[in-house]
């Protein structure tokens, strides 16, 4: 997504909120090969029509998670209507291992000279 972003010229990128929630939906999408408008509902994110149309070919998308299980579940229910075909992934958020920073820097060391282009970050 930010390399997406960081490759538009200043004319192309958005400057309005809703065309920033456009744009991360449509891209987001692309991305996952997933329509995730109804996250986007879920959440209660407002998007365009052509922001919608723009998504529609893909399959729609939504987690099975403790969100949408729980606090959530009255609001899935209404976007399982609205979205025939929601693909639901059963399974809580993956828990990842992050390791302490002092691991990070003694096993990757770099150093600005390391840096050869600023894109490559």
């Amino acid at each position: 997504m930010t390399r997406v972003y960081n490759k538009m010229s200043s004319e192309e990128k958005p400057t309005h909120d809703q065309d920033k929630l456009d744009l991360w939906c449509i891209e987001f999408s692309k991305v996952v090969q997933h329509d995730v408008s109804p996250m986007m509902d879920l959440w209660g994110l407002p998007l365009t029509d052509a922001a919608r149309k723009a998504t529609s070919h893909l399959p729609p998308y939504l987690p099975d998670d403790e969100i949408t299980q729980g606090s959530g579940a009255e609001r899935t229910a209404q976007l399982e209507e609205k979205y025939p075909g929601l693909l639901r992934v059963p399974g809580d958020i993956p828990q990842y291992n992050i390791p302490q920073e002092d691991d990070v820097i003694r096993q990757y060391p770099i150093t600005v000279t390391d840096i050869t282009n600023k894109d490559e970050l």
